[in-house]
C-alpha cells in the first residue's frame, strides 16, 4: 500500500507541475537549442537592451532559407549590457543558412534582423562579430526600416523629402513631436499616442494623412508595422 501511495504521489506531483506551466501562458521557450552541430559565436557589447517594450525578444537565431521562423535561437541576457561578451550558440543544424543578431516575436518569428553571417555547412564555427552595438527599439527601427526603406527619400540624397530626415542620427529630431509640413495640425510622431502620430497614417494601408503619395507599401511586413506602434504608444523613447 505504501508503494502504491508513493507511485500515487509523484505522478500528482508531475501533473500538477506540467498545469502549472501551462497556466503561466507561455508555451515557447526563450531558448531553443539542439546538442548537435555546428557552433555560432556572437562577439558584442551591446547597449539599449532595457530599452524594450511589448513582447518581443533580442535573440542570436539560426534561420534557413525558407521559413521566418528561427531554426534555433539563444535569448540575450540584459546581463550582458554594456560589457565584452561572447554568445555561444551549439547545435546548429546544416539547414541553417544565417547567423543572425535579431528581434523575434513570442512565436520566434523574425521581426527585425540587426546583423547577419552567412552560415556556410563547411564551417563548423560561424562568428558574428558586430562589436559596440545600440540594440534599442529605436535603434532597430532605424536599422532595420529608416535606413534601408526610407532614407534614399528622406535625406540620404542631396534633399528631404517634406523636409523630414530620416537618417541615422538624424531621424530622432526630425519625427519625435515635431509637425508635419504636408498634414494640416499633424505631429509626425505623438509619444504615447501611435493612432495620432502621422507616421502611423502614413506607412498603414490606406494613407489617411491624404498625403499625394502613398507610402503603404514600403513597410510590407505586418511585424514591423506592429513594432513602430509599439515603439511610439510605450513613449518613442529614443
Amino acid at each position: 500500500m505504501k508503494k502504491k501511495n508513493a507511485i500515487f504521489a509523484a505522478v500528482l506531483a508531475v501533473t500538477c507541475a506540467f498545469t502549472a506551466a501551462c497556466d503561466e501562458g507561455d508555451i515557447y521557450s526563450d531558448t531553443v537549442v539542439s546538442s548537435e552541430g555546428r557552433v555560432a559565436v556572437l562577439k558584442c557589447n551591446l547597449s539599449g537592451m532595457t530599452n524594450w517594450a511589448g513582447n518581443y525578444n533580442l535573440v542570436l537565431a539560426g534561420f534557413d532559407e525558407t521559413s521566418e521562423y528561427s531554426n534555433i535561437q539563444v535569448s540575450l541576457s540584459q546581463s550582458i549590457e554594456g560589457k565584452d561578451t561572447s554568445i555561444v550558440m551549439e547545435g546548429v543544424s546544416d539547414d541553417v543558412s544565417t547567423i543572425e543578431l535579431c528581434v523575434v516575436n513570442s512565436l520566434r518569428q523574425r521581426v527585425l534582423t540587426l546583423a547577419t553571417s552567412e552560415a556556410p555547412q563547411s564551417a563548423d564555427t560561424i562568428t558574428l562579430d558586430v562589436g559596440n552595438f545600440d540594440v534599442s527599439m529605436y535603434s532597430a527601427i532605424q536599422h532595420g526600416v529608416f535606413t534601408p526603406d526610407c532614407a534614399q527619400c528622406h535625406g540620404a540624397s542631396n534633399s528631404a523629402a517634406a523636409g523630414l530626415y530620416l537618417t541615422e542620427g538624424h531621424s530622432y529630431a526630425s519625427l519625435v513631436n515635431q509637425a508635419s509640413t504636408r498634414v494640416e495640425n499633424g505631429i509626425r510622431v505623438v509619444p504615447g499616442d501611435s493612432a495620432s502620430s502621422v507616421l502611423h497614417k502614413v506607412i498603414y494601408p490606406g494613407n489617411t494623412a491624404g498625403l499625394a503619395f502613398s507610402h503603404e507599401n514600403i513597410i510590407t511586413s505586418s511585424r514591423v508595422l506592429r513594432l513602430i506602434d509599439t515603439w511610439i504608444q510605450n513613449g518613442a523613447a529614443e
